[in-house]
């Protein structure tokens, strides 16, 4: 399973005696001119996507922050695995290996956050008391400035910086694992390239520890218009206490699909705007499935004829993401998907035996009425209870007023 992202560094001091020991703020002005962060503040959140490698695991971690919330979410490439963690107006929070949701401590806080901002030198007094230049050292990659930095909380962190290029080569220090054990972490960044604008990030990340090595590979970034409320209440869905908020709606659906779903035209947009909706109908279906291709018809009719009180939110059982958007390509969906690698803890909550399968969810994710039914309940495990989506689909319509166009 995998624990946590960390290369190990040899760090002897440099024979390079000529140098003179530059002020730590010199080196951290050097870093934010060569990458481009010296610039004003970014005016919009900031999704990044990274393919995440770790021994047998493969997977993605998907990062969506602005300045006061982030959310991180890790998943297996097949979908069996996920956990999170951020940080809202409530707290820090960070999800354990058996999907229990904490608040973390405030050095651990700290150190997470640092990992998601993705310029943490730009606001460098947040996160650190006070930072200092130590000595030189070399590095597998060339002679670096060692800079030791006093965090808010917690323990030292160590920043090498690389003398030819100014930015930053690699970093040491702690943080606590989705196991629960404090972690020492060394990790090393390479492939500077322009990623938002003129402004740089590492395109690779290695780390090491105890329990291994992984990579990440930053794959895609873009700039969405984040609401700062709305991401705060799709993190805080996963903090511990927010089952306590009465206004929140599907706060139970939005954890589990995370900040983001896929639209036909394989954009991603905020999942933020599920929670103004009271109702949600969740469509587990797939492209290779003939009976989901002649009721899927239905559906997209009703949803463009029928605008109100609802989401409609396709499940996929597709092979690939690819097979997944061609699909919603085909029939024009004017709906969203949960992200592919996003669907495992969605099918485990609400999906039943076989597909098509429509179910009605409330505004506190209850199921109101599903594809497989048995004296008026949702029977999902009972095969043989299955009443098809157009009887859910019609039962819908009907709340309102409304009917299935034929």
């Amino acid at each position: 399973m995998f624990k946590t992202l960390t290369l190990t560094l040899t760090t002897a001091t440099s024979g390079t005696a000529q140098d003179a020991k530059p002020d730590v703020d010199a080196v951290i002005a050097r870093h934010l001119e060569a990458t481009g962060w010296s610039q004003a503040p970014l005016d919009k959140g900031l999704q990044r996507e990274w393919v995440v490698t770790s021994g047998d695991f493969k997977g993605r971690l998907v990062t969506n922050w602005t300045p006061d919330v982030w959310r991180s979410v890790l998943s297996s490439d097949d979908g069996a695995w996920s956990t999170a963690w951020g940080e809202d107006a409530k707290g820090a929070w960070q999800q354990g290996d058996e999907g229990k949701v904490a608040g973390t401590p405030k050095h651990n806080a700290l150190t997470l956050a640092m990992n998601a901002d993705p310029e943490p030198f730009a606001r460098q007094d947040t996160y650190f008391r006070r930072m200092a230049v130590t000595n030189s050292v070399d590095l597998p990659g060339g002679e670096a400035w060692r800079v030791v930095a006093a965090p808010m909380s917690g323990k030292v962190i160590v920043f090498f910086f690389d003398k030819k290029t100014g930015r930053l080569a690699a970093s040491e220090f702690w943080r606590i694992g989705h196991d629960g054990q404090r972690t020492h972490v060394e990790s090393t960044m390479g492939q500077w390239k322009a990623a938002v604008g003129d402004r740089q990030l590492a395109h690779e990340v290695r780390e090491k520890t105890h329990l291994g090595n992984a990579r990440m590979t930053l794959e895609k970034t873009r700039q969405l218009d984040f609401n700062p409320e709305d991401l705060a209440r799709i993190a805080g869905g996963a903090a511990p206490d927010s089952a306590a908020d009465p206004d929140t709606m599907h706060a139970r659906l939005l954890n589990m699909i995370g900040d983001t779903v896929t639209m036909a035209d394989g954009s991603s947009v905020p999942s933020g705007s599920i929670a103004e909706k009271p109702n949600v109908l969740l469509y587990f279906s797939a492209k290779w499935c003939p009976p989901c291709r002649a009721f899927t018809p239905d559906l997209v009719n009703h949803v463009r004829a029928n605008p109100g009180d609802y989401t409609v939110l396709l499940v996929s059982s597709d092979k690939s993401a690819a097979e997944m958007q061609q699909y919603m390509a085909q029939y024009n969906m004017p709906f969203a998907a949960v992200d592919f690698n996003r669907t495992a803890a969605v099918k485990s909550a609400w999906a039943g035996g076989g597909i098509p399968n429509l179910v009605w969810l409330g505004p506190k994710d209850a199921v109101i009425k599903g594809s497989y039914e048995t004296d008026g309940v949702y029977t999902p495990k009972q095969r043989n209870s299955y009443i098809g989506p157009k009887r859910v689909l019609e039962s819908f319509a009907k709340r309102g007023g409304a009917k299935m166009r034929e």
